[in-house]
């Protein structure tokens, strides 16, 4: 990479993690491109070589904290662990991320934006298989170890399993602006543990 090179990535970067943290606070719809701009300490011109619509700098910074997101859940695990204990350290990890940096909450107000107008197969909706590839990952080594039943089906159930991340997300941000989303993630622990832990099944 050239300095040059070197530089404007530089600069790409620090508009994402500004944008980021713009929409984390207010959302797709409530911040402005002027907003955004003015955060990321650049001129227009310099912000447009990068970006060249508030869309196209939106799914940019979702996939820059998602990718934060799930790389810090990965490394909170005890790698020895069973598959399905390391789930449950990858979910109460993920609280404590969001709590900890306020940027990466931007994956709950932009996920929630750019759901409503993605459309299948577009790129959005191919940044969600990132984390469905984690989910089936682990249930599928899970399956492997014992930690997880054995008539799981890891790529079906992982979609559930998101669907339910996703919704619990959903629900705390609607009913109490997140403030109770350490005791949903809990109770989706728990609602995980009763589907697919050999040991608790029938409960």
């Amino acid at each position: 990479m050239t300095q040059r090179q070197g530089r404007a990535e530089a600069t790409r970067l620090k508009i994402l993690e500004a944008a980021a943290a713009a929409f984390a606070r207010g959302g797709l719809k409530a911040t402005s491109l002027n907003d955004l701009i003015r955060e990321s300490g650049l001129t227009k011109g310099a912000f447009y070589f990068h970006f060249a619509s508030k869309q196209a700098l939106a799914r940019a910074a979702f996939r820059l904290k998602q990718e934060q997101l799930v790389a810090g859940m990965q490394a909170a695990v005890t790698a020895d662990a069973p598959a399905l204990e390391r789930l449950v350290e990858m979910l109460r990890a993920r609280v404590r991320l969001l709590d900890q940096d306020p940027s990466l909450r931007c994956v709950l107000t932009l996920g929630q934006d750019l759901r409503g107008e993605a459309e299948p197969g577009d790129q959005y909706a191919g940044f969600q298989e990132l984390a469905l590839g984690v989910f089936a990952d682990l249930l599928a080594e899970g399956r492997a170890d014992g930690s997880v039943r054995p008539d799981v089906e890891p790529t079906r159930d992982a979609w559930m399993a998101f669907a339910a991340l996703i919704g619990m997300d959903a629900l705390s941000g609607l009913m109490t602006d997140g403030k109770d989303l350490e005791e949903r993630n809990e109770d989706l622990i728990d609602f995980l543990r009763r589907a697919v832990d050999p040991s608790r099944y029938g409960e």
